[in-house]
């Protein structure tokens, strides 16, 4: 199931968060910052696989 959670929501995801980081947009030096975008991704992951269950 990993896998497929991986290649759903975990890999189109990093790119967009590679290109914040070297946009100067994300400081992934900050802990707070880490903490939020983590929260963020988690949130959207947990939405993204719960839509893919429903379908």
């Amino acid at each position: 199931m990993w896998p497929e959670v991986n290649q759903q929501v975990n890999y189109p995801l990093k790119p967009v968060l590679v290109d914040m980081v070297n946009q100067d947009q994300l400081d992934k030096d900050d802990q707070l910052v880490k903490f939020c975008v983590s929260s963020l991704l988690l949130l959207i992951a947990e939405y993204d696989t719960l839509c893919a269950f429903l379908e």
